[in-house]
């Protein structure tokens, strides 16, 4: 990080150094180790325009476009060097309330040749030399180290999701707001405590919103089948999830499948089965963040009756009737024989 800007409330600590046009920088007092971040303020003409939502955003653009222009050209007709003023254009609270602005603003600049060069904070030069180093109220460090810690904590687990919920899902940029809100200095612990809270309860919601019935049993009627689980999702977004499936006596095609369900919407995923004995057994699903690193809410036991192996009492009965009647013809044909011995001419005939 090279560059830091204060926002129009922010910028009133500096008092009568609270200037736009003017360079400052901020320097560490780690003398071993000292680093130089440009600091950029707000200008305040333009803050009213781009906080406000504006319906004719082509003509809001143009209006936009050609102060800029005329703020150059008045610096170059004062003997200003214009390549040395940087105008930072943002809203009250820094967030994009409304980006065609912005975008058709960047479009009109473009096409005015070597006039006006649009940059993002991260392409900017390093800070100036002769820039000015206002005197900051100091800050408690460690109670910065503590807000620190707190927000990238909160953060951490709000990445977890990364891969279940689609990046452009709303939540995403009231998670950030949420973030920057607890960042600041004006918060008091208590107010910080209680936006936590209500993010994890959040959180823990959005966790436990792809369900599956527990208590549910399913019938297996043949030794290979099928195991249909109908996964309900009840938050308003969509999410992409794995489901993962264990029994003692089953055996899965695919133990794990990853499957997106629609926001406030059910899904049916079909797991190829293998019986390997009769009988009523529990099935364990676990259901995890697609990358499958976090799992989302408790497992869930449903059960499986198997009747795939019946047709093994139909066999035997078989074999026991083909045996019984082997033993029949085979009876018949001894009874058979003897009858015809006996009325045998040359063993009924007299020595």
């Amino acid at each position: 990080m090279r560059s830091i800007v204060m926002l129009p409330n922010s910028s009133a600590v500096l008092g009568e150094f609270d200037n736009a046009a003017r360079p400052y920088r901020l320097q560490s007092k780690d003398k071993a180790a000292a680093i130089d971040l440009a600091l950029h303020l707000v200008d305040k003409s333009y803050v009213a325009q781009l906080s406000s939502p504006n319906n004719d955003t082509f003509a809001a653009a143009s209006f936009l476009s050609a102060q800029i222009l005329a703020q150059r050209n008045q610096v170059e007709n004062e003997g200003g060097t214009s390549a040395l003023r940087r105008v930072v254009l943002t809203s009250s609270d820094g967030s994009i309330v409304n980006p065609n602005l912005l975008r058709e603003t960047v479009l009109i600049l473009s096409r005015v040749p070597q006039q006006v060069v649009m940059r993002t904070l991260g392409n900017l030069p390093a800070p100036r030399l002769d820039a000015y180093m206002p005197s900051l109220p100091p800050v408690d460090a460690a109670n910065l180290a503590q807000r620190k810690t707190i927000v990238e904590t909160l953060r951490t687990d709000i990445d977890k999701l990364n891969t279940t919920i689609a990046a452009d899902a709303q939540v995403w940029r009231r998670w950030d707001e949420l973030l920057l809100v607890m960042s600041s200095d004006s918060m008091t612990s208590a107010e910080r405590e209680e936006f936590v809270l209500a993010t994890r309860d959040q959180l823990k919601k959005i966790r436990q919103s792809v369900t599956l019935q527990s208590g549910t049993t399913f019938t297996l009627g043949s030794r290979e089948s099928e195991l249909r689980l109908d996964l309900q999702n009840s938050s308003d977004f969509a999410m992409t999830v794995q489901v993962k499936v264990a029994s003692p006596k089953l055996r899965f095609s695919k133990e794990t499948a990853t499957v997106e369900i629609a926001a406030n919407s059910s899904k049916e995923l079909v797991v190829d089965v293998v019986a390997l004995a009769n009988g009523l057994f529990p099935v364990e699903v676990r259901i995890f963040t697609a990358d499958g690193l976090s799992q989302l809410g408790r497992k869930i036991e449903v059960s499986a009756r198997v009747n795939a192996l019946a047709g093994l009492g139909q066999i035997v009965s078989g074999v026991a009737l083909l045996l019984l009647a082997t033993w029949w013809v085979a009876h018949i044909r001894r009874k058979f024989r003897k009858k015809i011995s006996k009325n045998h001419p040359v063993l009924r005939s007299k020595l």
